[in-house]
């Protein structure tokens, strides 16, 4: 029988190149960097506290130059230490470049509250540029 062989197959340099670029497209269109997230600002207030849920609306501002798709906002309620009791999660959308969207956040209420923080989740770059003003 043949010896086998650990040996990848070789391809033509153009292809090993596509592959590569390939990769690296996926890595990047994949990551948000942390410093991304200050291209965003948040406002907001408590609009209602029932029962069961507190009710966030505000209105998230992209600062950055490029507009922004499927953002998705975390609204957390805090106990006097910082801690996180409950959590919602928001889908507002897309934001034009230096624009802003606004936002209606449910959390579940829980005793212990004593306030509440809004951050960014997650989001995609869209494929346009904003205008420069």
């Amino acid at each position: 029988y043949a010896p086998v062989s650990n040996r990848l197959p070789f391809l033509p340099r153009p292809v090993r190149v596509a592959a590569a670029l390939a990769w690296l497209a996926v890595l990047v269109v994949g990551a948000t960097p942390a410093s991304a997230q200050a291209n965003f600002r948040i406002t907001y207030n408590v609009d209602r506290t029932g029962p069961t849920h507190v009710q966030l609306v505000g209105e998230v501002f992209n600062d950055a130059a490029i507009d922004v798709i499927d953002l998705y906002v975390s609204a957390e309620a805090l106990d006097a230490a910082g801690k996180r009791l409950a959590q919602g999660i928001t889908w507002v959308g897309s934001i034009r470049a230096r624009s802003s969207a606004s936002f209606s956040a449910r959390v579940p209420a829980v005793r212990g509250t004593t306030g509440f923080k809004v951050t960014v989740n997650s989001f995609q770059y869209g494929l346009g540029r904003g205008e420069s003003p």
